[in-house]
């Protein structure tokens, strides 16, 4: 689930608003897998909420008072499969990508390097057909 909000306490009121709908429905927010991200927020800005501000407040079981669970602000988390950074630079999404794009790279050379010219035609049309390409891709 994604919240958006312009300030941190309009993002506190929404995710105790998400807290009362989930207690209402019997449900709970996991407070250990909950994760928050302020974007694009200067250091001015996270001095005055420092340490994190975030918490659910949960009242199960019932016969305890409630309690405000902090939940966690890591440096970066991934979305859908893309790495997030608070200022959406990208960096380890690219990082990521680099990997992926070196290691298939790695791959290709290696069967091209297979591909000699000395070898007989049938030869490499067999070791360059499109099966073993797709397979080590």
């Amino acid at each position: 689930m994604v919240l958006k909000a312009t300030s941190p306490a309009q993002l506190q009121s929404i995710i105790d608003a998400c807290q009362d709908w989930a207690e209402r429905s019997c449900m709970r927010i996991n407070h250990e897998k909950t994760e928050v991200m302020m974007f694009y927020e200067t250091p001015p800005q996270q001095a005055t909420r420092y340490p994190s501000t975030f918490h659910i407040t949960t009242r199960f079981p019932l016969s305890q008072p409630p309690r405000a669970l902090p939940l966690k602000e890591p440096p970066a988390f991934k979305y859908l499969g893309l790495k997030l950074d608070p200022y959406l630079t990208m960096e380890a999404a690219m990082k990521h990508i680099c990997l992926k794009i070196n290691a298939a790279h790695q791959k290709v050379a290696a069967v091209a390097h297979g591909l000699r010219y000395d070898s007989s035609a049938t030869d490499r049309g067999i070791r360059s057909s499109p099966y073993v390409l797709f397979s080590i891709w």
